[in-house]
């Protein structure tokens, strides 16, 4: 048999090459994994033709369930954009109050009542860009109960935990995000009007 047993080389060097080629093979396989998520996300958006290089797909509540389940903890990147705050203003959320190059921190989503926004953000740091535009900073998804925050805001997390850890499913249907996603960073491309 003119053939290699398997895991059996004839140097050091060989040894390394193979290693080397292995590691390529899975970085290549996590960025195609990662464009995968990136192109499934943007489908539930509506822009099937959205790529990673976009900055980011359109804020949904579904894509954030789904990325929560299976992405692995991986980061997401969301559009600011697309996060709608015409039903609030400024003055709601206290950024009134600051001017240009000043950050709020926290910014209660809850104050503008319950939306899509307050359930899947809650708090956020937000900074005055121009007098209705506000970049986010990074924020991570991960239900956590915050003793200084409004009972709206810890209502509405342990409603979301509950529903993003699938326990109205049965409490077995946990495994899904314990085992192939769970927490993750949001990080916000570009920025979010809010109206004044």
């Amino acid at each position: 048999m003119g053939g290699k047993v398997i895991g059996t080389y004839n140097s050091k060097a060989e040894a390394k090459q193979v290693l080397a080629g292995i590691k390529a093979a899975q970085a290549e396989a996590q960025k195609q994994q990662a464009a995968q998520q990136s192109n499934l996300y943007a489908s539930l958006n509506g822009h099937p033709d959205l790529a990673l290089s976009s900055g980011g797909v359109d804020f949904s509540l579904a894509a954030m369930y789904i990325h929560f389940q299976f992405g692995g903890g991986n980061p997401m990147t969301i559009n600011a954009s697309s996060i709608d705050f015409s039903g609030t203003n400024q003055r709601q959320l206290g950024l009134d109050k600051i001017g240009i190059g000043k950050t709020l921190d926290p910014v209660n989503l809850f104050n503008a009542g319950i939306n899509s926004n307050s359930l899947a953000f809650g708090r956020l740091s937000m900074t005055r860009v121009s007098e209705t535009q506000f970049s986010i900073a990074p924020n991570k998804f991960d239900f956590d109960y915050q003793p200084d925050a409004s009972w709206q805001r810890n209502a509405g997390t342990m409603l979301g935990g509950a529903v993003n850890y699938n326990l109205w499913l049965s409490p077995g249907s946990a495994l899904v995000p314990l085992i192939f996603g769970g927490s993750y960073w949001v990080n916000f491309n570009g920025t979010a009007t809010i109206p004044k």
